[in-house]
């Protein structure tokens, strides 16, 4: 795997943990004026979740 594989894997897993962050303490996020609903982390969540096991099982694969 090279470094830029790792670096994104990093970041999913960055993302990840930044959007349960949000759910446990139900963080307020505004962007130009505009609350953006709490149930958006949800999906953030899940989804960036399984992009960093994709690339996590991609690193196991290698070895």
């Amino acid at each position: 795997m090279n470094l830029f594989s790792k670096i994104a894997m990093f970041l999913f897993g960055l993302i990840t943990v930044l959007h349960a962050l949000r759910l446990i303490f139900e963080v307020a996020v505004n962007i130009g004026g505009y609350q953006i609903p709490l149930w958006m982390s949800y999906g953030g969540f899940f989804i960036f979740l399984f992009l960093f096991i994709g690339m996590w099982g991609e690193l196991k694969k290698k070895k």
